[in-house]
């Protein structure tokens, strides 16, 4: 099994990768793993310490319905039957990373 240097067993890691984050997998390839003798998985993280997950903003981790509903707003805003603009879209500042791991038929993994 191949990772790639987030995972590194010195401690270092990705310089500038957060020590804490929420990932979910994103893509798998190939897309039919039987005959496969190697595969990818990607999975898009997100610092878990990002700001907007605090009290009051947006993504507030501690009120899922609100965040729900903030959500809602900004698509309303920016595809409803009065689109708005400029409108301040949470999106853009959020910290994405994108963690692939390679791992081959057999590996533990």
């Amino acid at each position: 099994m191949h990772f790639n240097r987030i995972f590194d067993s010195d401690g270092k890691g990705w310089e500038g990768f957060p020590s804490r984050s929420y990932a979910r997998l994103d893509q798998v390839e190939p897309a039919n793993l039987k005959q496969a003798d190697e595969a990818v998985f990607a999975l898009d993280a997100i610092d878990a310490a990002w700001t907007e997950f605090g009290h009051g903003n947006a993504f507030d981790l501690n009120i899922p319905a609100a965040i729900a509903s903030n959500i809602s707003d900004v698509w309303k805003q920016l595809f409803g039957p009065r689109p708005q603009r400029p409108i301040n879209i949470p999106f853009d500042r959020m910290p994405v990373y994108r963690i692939e791991v390679t791992s081959r038929r057999g590996d533990l993994f």
